[in-house]
């Protein structure tokens, strides 16, 4: 896996727990 790979995981992911914690 790339590096950029990695970085686009994570970023998603981060983005998906601030949008659920939003939709509280």
């Amino acid at each position: 896996m790339t590096s950029v790979k990695i970085y686009l995981f994570k970023v998603r992911h981060a983005f998906n727990e601030a949008f659920t914690a939003l939709n509280r």
